[in-house]
């Protein structure tokens, strides 16, 4: 593997990857995955209190990212939460309202060399929870806030541009109008903001539709040092069904 010493003075790597289910029987795949993409901070959706999952936070401990914060609960070990893990140590950020009781919101101050805010994230189906909208609301509310940061927002959001992230339809107005939200907010798009138009999904449903269901939001503080953006699916057989975000932070412009 590639020795990564010294790089943060160059870039600092993230991947942010939903990993289905916490990991399961696909660990071995999952671990080969995160080696390959050489994260400096990994953030994790479907992550859980679960033995397979304990098993990937502690690979990425042994590649350096010794600094971990999660959502797991205790009482319910098998629910889907959010990890994060770094090599620079991380100061969990105060969270109010509606995502205070929720696990699927994890912001953190990383401590690298040139410090960011990190937000780790989830918005649930709409025809899982009843709760979509809740989030999406809330979600602008708390990033609103986050604005002057400088700060990035990844994670799995179950949202896309209607007719543009999608192969069959699937997503609706306010879905849509979502992203203006959040770019009123302070916060852009960082994939659509490098390619307007282009068709990349981060996820296959059952029946082999393509969604870009995964995105990755900056202020104008940190976006105009994002020196690169793409979607990967870690080989020929993914070990999840959703593709890595795998982006890079430049120190410098």
């Amino acid at each position: 593997m590639k020795d990564r010493t010294g790089d943060p003075e160059e870039f600092t790597q993230i991947v942010a990857w939903n990993i289905l289910h916490g990991g399961g029987s696909r660990v071995a795949d999952i671990t080969r995955c995160l080696s390959s993409w050489m994260p400096d901070c990994a953030v994790l959706g479907e992550f859980r209190g679960t033995t397979s999952s304990r098993q990937i936070a502690d690979h990425l401990s042994a590649l350096g990212l010794t600094h971990q914060l999660d959502t797991t609960l205790a009482n319910d070990p098998t629910a889907n939460a959010l990890l994060i893990a770094s090599r620079f140590p991380l100061t969990r950020l105060a969270v109010d309202g509606f995502l205070a009781a929720r696990v699927n919101w994890l912001p953190v101050l990383v401590e690298s060399p040139n410090p960011f805010t990190l937000v780790g994230m989830y918005v649930p189906n709409r025809d899982k929870s009843g709760i979509k909208y809740d989030v999406h609301d809330a979600v602008v509310e708390q990033l609103a806030s986050m604005r002057d940061a400088r700060g990035v927002a990844v994670g799995d959001t179950n949202t896309g541009r209607k007719g543009l992230d999608e192969e069959t339809n699937f997503f609706n107005g306010r879905e849509d109008a979502w992203f203006d939200r959040l770019a009123a907010a302070g916060w852009h798009d960082v994939y659509r903001t490098r390619f307007p138009e282009a068709r990349e999904y981060s996820f296959r449903s059952s029946a082999g539709s393509g969604f870009r269901l995964d995105q990755a939001f900056a202020t104008e503080s940190l976006g105009d040092f994002v020196a690169d953006i793409r979607y990967d699916w870690g080989g020929e057989e993914p070990p999840s069904d959703h593709a890595a975000i795998v982006m890079r932070i430049a120190a410098r412009r």
